[in-house]
């Protein structure tokens, strides 16, 4: 017969008691559930935890900012005779927004911890252009959207609906934004071109685009010193027919003989309108003198096609062959001025500088430059014109500290002026086409972003407005 030894059986009966008591013991140590019961300003409100027992890990959702953080009081259900090791907790959080701390419950001789973590309910600012970021690709980095593929098309715009291609070659067309975020570039919607370029030829009869609260403007590439005459077209609706609501030549009102050729317009345009269709439209003069003829061309509108008082405004830089004069967002007498080889600068409708940034500050060949605001931030953002093996590239900078735009750039340019996002379109712009195009749409609850240059193709970034996770 097999006999046990004493001692061993010993072992045997002091672990089946320890086992037991643990079990049925009066001190018990586990919370089973808890409440926050004093959130809020006047301490009136309650939150529910939750608890993680194999991590002793507690939660809460966020929790009003006017709470008194210093003086926490948590309800807990526990064993029979535990008790939490304090009335009021201290989660003071010293300009944070988290803290984790431990609170322990406490039984006879035991005694237990947990960890416990709160949230201030800040509300978040500006779009997530981190986690949640979407990027519809048709450049070379994906598959690029054929028009781009050489220099004809060099000039493109986006709102909340559509993406405007202007091309020389297969003419003005658009693509439906809900297409394009299913990957899709088979359905354009093509314009009606009826009766355009057929009288006073100019060098190309449509050459820049623009939209504008869902109306679409297009001009021809006219070399004024030619004879030629620039034409301003518009389209109500993407089904409408064109009208030419704007024909200027040499030597007429507001665009005198000087400079000597009349002047190169529409490689590039820039439409800046109200909700009720007035304001300006501006058009860089391509001359190909680099540092003679710093001139914009100024055209007024109203009413979306009523185009008078053309002028020619004279800027105290040269950005290049193609430039940009885009409003402030918000501002009503405000533009960012700026080409591929000027800086970025500040400006009124006139021309007069209010504000020009150092050279460095962001990458000069930054083209199409725009400020905008969405969700309680500002940004600066651009696209890079780059030739040869550099890749044309969306830049996206946070400018929101500053009551102004002006002290926003200031403040901006004394620190690193590290980008908030950038995005390489994956080829550089055609050689000596330095039309790259930068613009905008804002959602509810999402800001877009179309990056564009002739032979690099095009991008849409959708940044969604920035959210707490739960």
């Amino acid at each position: 017969m097999f006999i046990i030894p004493y001692c061993v059986m010993m072992i045997i009966a002091a672990s089946c008691k320890n086992e037991e008591a643990y079990d049925e013991s009066p001190d018990l140590t586990v919370i089973y559930g808890i409440k926050i019961v004093n959130v809020g300003e006047h301490g009136d409100k309650i939150l529910e935890g939750m608890i993680d027992e194999l991590s002793k890990e507690i939660t809460f959702p966020y929790i009003d900012t006017l709470t008194d953080f210093s003086k926490i009081r948590f309800e807990a259900t526990l064993p029979e005779r535990a008790f939490l090791d304090e009335s009021v907790y201290d989660f003071s959080m010293d300009g944070s927004s988290r803290i984790k701390r431990t609170i322990a419950v406490v039984n006879g001789a035991r005694k237990r911890e947990y960890y416990v973590t709160l949230l201030k309910d800040i509300p978040l600012f500006g779009a997530d252009f981190d986690s949640k970021i979407k990027v519809y690709n048709f450049s070379n980095s994906g598959t690029i959207y054929p028009d781009f593929s050489a220099g004809l098309t060099r000039s493109a715009d986006m709102d909340a609906d559509y993406v405007l291609v202007v091309s020389r070659a297969t003419f003005p067309h658009l693509l439906r934004l809900s297409d394009l975020k299913q990957g899709k570039t088979d359905s354009p919607v093509a314009l009606d071109l009826t009766g355009i370029g057929t009288s006073s030829p100019p060098t190309f009869p449509v050459s820049a685009g623009r939209l504008s609260h869902g109306h679409i403007y297009i001009s021809s590439l006219s070399v004024l010193g030619n004879g030629e005459e620039l034409n301003i077209y518009h389209w109500a609706t993407p089904a409408s027919k064109p009208e030419k609501i704007g024909s200027f030549s040499k030597g007429m009102d507001g665009i005198p003989d000087y400079p000597a050729s009349g002047g190169r317009f529409g490689d590039c345009i820039s439409v800046n309108l109200d909700e009720n269709g007035n304001g300006y439209i501006f058009l860089g003069n391509n001359r190909g003198t680099v540092a003679a003829d710093p001139y914009v061309l100024r055209l007024t509108v109203s009413g979306f096609d009523d185009i008078s008082d053309p002028a020619l405004i004279n800027l105290s830089v040269y950005g290049g062959w193609w430039t940009s004069y885009n409003q402030v967002d918000g501002s009503a007498n405000e533009y960012i001025y700026t080409g591929y080889q000027a800086p970025i600068m500040l400006v009124n409708e006139s021309g007069s500088d209010i504000y020009t940034m150092a050279t460095a500050s962001v990458p000069l060949q930054g083209n199409d430059a725009r400020i905008v605001n969405f969700n309680g931030e500002r940004y600066l953002v651009m696209t890079t014109s780059t030739q040869g093996t550099a890749a044309a590239t969306l830049y996206v900078y946070d400018i929101s500290k500053g009551s102004t735009v002006e002290e926003a750039l200031e403040l901006f340019e004394a620190t690193t002026k590290m980008p908030k996002y950038s995005l390489a379109l994956g080829g550089a712009a055609v050689a000596s086409v330095y039309a790259a195009n930068l613009s905008v749409a804002k959602t509810e609850d999402a800001l877009y972003l179309m990056s564009a240059a002739p032979g690099a193709g095009f991008v849409v970034v959708e940044a969604p407005k920035a959210t707490k996770d739960e």
